[in-house]
């Protein structure tokens, strides 16, 4: 890893992270701000870094509101104060906060989440580490797929807590077929600390990184999109979850809303323009009010943790929430209902669903005697995206592409025109959606911790699929190329 040293707080390039203290705990209501008062606004202004703080747009709490017009101070914790002239060539034009800064043992920012934490992150391209490094797979992966690669561990493991690791297991991983860029959320373990990481797959550049001192304090439950990525962030006192929260990277952080006094983990899921958490069930959005950002949330009409979420815009798709009925329902404008689903016939059913907002494929099964019983058939299908369920079958087609042997373990990963999707205990089925032609991805040994078993997959591109690795307690991710594949299973 590149060598991390403290730089001079004059010399801070600002990273667009805002970051609030709060324990959440229900719903609230903004506070009133009060209007500025003449000794606020005649008040000669001053440069931030003067003040030992950073200026940093929108950095309110979320409690109180935003920023008001043109006066750039915010009621949070701790108190911010004004920002000077010092701070006007920053490329935005709206309310900044100047906001104190600390920083850690290597020169990192500080997140103010939680002052038992030791969270921080690289404010700065030149404290960003190095990019990841791409080579070829062991001898046992690269007999059945010539061109598979995964990253190069170049870096010392970890120690203390950390001890004998050099990953975790990757997060998350997305493919932006407009940009023809895929996106990775990377965990390098090295000495003292576990970075996080996403990472742009095709350089290996990392776009941003956090860094984790305490297992007890950690960043989980990753999501990635093009332009920004999602963490929970989690403080357990022993077993004990004690405070959890949100964290949007690289553009701010949202406190968690939910009341953690019950020891329930949240998990996000991230959109377009949004994320959404369960088990609150809550869409937390924005809106632009009086110059600054508020969030906006929107709760389910539902109750408990939702399981094989989908978040697409404003849509919610998850798994039926009735144990005897196997069913898909989506959350949008018209409220909560079925979207795949079979009424009252127990001896059918639809599961893992999944889409990248062009293409939707999910499996249906048939043929149970009835609920908990095994079902005699699966197939996958496909339609084109829609979130109008009654469009489905009528208008727009849905078709089938093959039979399958696994059903309702996770959703689909779905991109350009190809699906897959964990089969069985360890393997991942790739099928491509032009003509159900698939691919089974199997690790050469069944012998788990002697050789590298694929888990479960990471994302599609029009080019290779990535999924992820275990061998024993070690963590690998793979890229494998769709010219590797072979010929490949016709559909049935």
């Amino acid at each position: 890893m590149r060598p991390v040293v403290p730089i001079a707080l004059a010399a801070v390039s600002v990273m667009t992270l805002v970051f609030a203290a709060c324990t959440g705990g229900g719903s609230w209501e903004p506070d009133p701000i009060p209007a500025p008062t003449p000794t606020q606004t005649a008040a000669p202004p001053r440069d931030c870094e003067e003040l030992g703080g950073v200026c940093r747009q929108d950095a309110c709490d979320y409690r109180q509101g935003p920023c008001q017009g043109s006066v750039t101070v915010c009621q949070s914790t701790p108190r911010t104060r004004e920002c000077g002239d010092g701070n006007a060539a920053l490329p935005y034009d709206g309310p900044r906060c100047c906001v104190p800064a600390a920083f850690d043992d290597v020169g990192w920012m500080k997140l103010s989440f939680d002052p038992e934490c030791g969270l921080s992150f690289a404010h700065g391209s030149a404290q960003l580490p190095a990019p990841v490094q791409w080579e070829p797979c062991s001898d046992e992966l690269r007999a059945r797929w010539p061109e598979c690669s995964f990253i190069r561990v170049d870096w010392a493991p970890g120690e203390g807590p950390y001890a004998g690791r050099t990953m975790d297991e990757a997060q998350a991983a997305s493919f932006d077929k407009q940009q023809r860029t895929t996106r990775l959320v990377v965990s390098r373990v090295t000495g003292p600390a576990v970075y996080r990481m996403i990472v742009r797959v095709a350089d290996g550049k990392v776009e941003a990184a956090l860094r984790e001192t305490r297992p007890s304090c950690s960043l989980s439950h990753g999501d990635v999109r093009a332009y920004s990525s999602l963490f929970t962030v989690t403080r357990r006192e022993g077993e004990k979850i004690v405070k959890t929260g949100a964290l949007l990277v690289p553009r701010e952080y949202m406190p968690y809303p939910g009341d953690t006094s019950d020891g329930v983990e949240p998990v996000h899921y991230l959109g377009n323009n949004g994320f959404f958490t369960t088990p609150t069930n809550v869409i937390t959005s924005h809106e632009h009010v009086d110059g600054g950002r508020v969030p906006v949330r929107q709760t389910l009409p539902v109750q408990g943790a939702l399981s094989n979420v989908v978040f697409r815009g404003d849509v919610v798709f998850f798994a039926g929430r009735d144990p005897e009925r196997a069913k898909i329902e989506i959350f949008s404008s018209g409220g909560v209902r079925d979207f795949l689903a079979f009424g009252d016939d127990l001896t059918s059913g639809a599961a893992d669903f999944g889409t990248d907002g062009r293409d939707m494929v999910w499996a249906e099964a048939s043929g149970r005697t009835g609920a908990g019983e095994p079902w005699s058939s699966i197939d996958i299908f496909t339609a084109a995206y829609t979130k109008m369920p009654e469009l489905i079958g009528p208008t727009i087609r849905k078709r089938r592409l093959r039979s399958e042997t696994s059903f309702g373990g996770a959703p689909f990963i779905v991109g350009c025109e190809h699906a897959a999707h964990t089969v069985g205990t360890s393997g991942v089925r790739l099928v491509r959606l032009a003509d159900g032609q698939s691919w089974l991805l199997f690790s050469p040994s069944s012998e788990p911790g002697t050789s590298w078993q694929i888990t479960s997959p990471l994302a599609v591109t029009c080019d290779e699929v990535l999924v992820r690795l275990r061998r024993g307690d070690e963590h690998q991710v793979a890229r494998i190329p769709f010219s590797s594949l072979g010929p490949g299973e016709a559909a049935d």
